[in-house]
């Protein structure tokens, strides 16, 4: 059995994600927390579900996710 865990944005948020979305240095910090949590625990992957984004905030959101699974790759 493959374990992924869920990721979600906080509370489904939209002024936090916001926020999140608008500050490279957060989003770089929950990249590595990310990877050192897969690492650690030896998950198959993760599964994002970011929810009531902002329209003004699709592209910031594709850019972390894009640099996420760079990452991740």
């Amino acid at each position: 059995i493959k374990i992924m865990p869920l990721v979600t944005n906080s509370q489904f948020d939209s002024k936090k994600t916001h926020l999140f979305l608008q500050n490279p240095e957060a989003q770089q910090q929950a990249i590595n927390e990310l990877v050192q949590i897969l690492q650690t625990h030896a998950y198959a992957g993760i599964q994002l579900d970011f929810e009531h984004i902002l329209h003004i905030d699709k592209a910031a959101f594709t850019q972390f996710y894009q640099k996420l699974a760079t990452t991740l790759h």
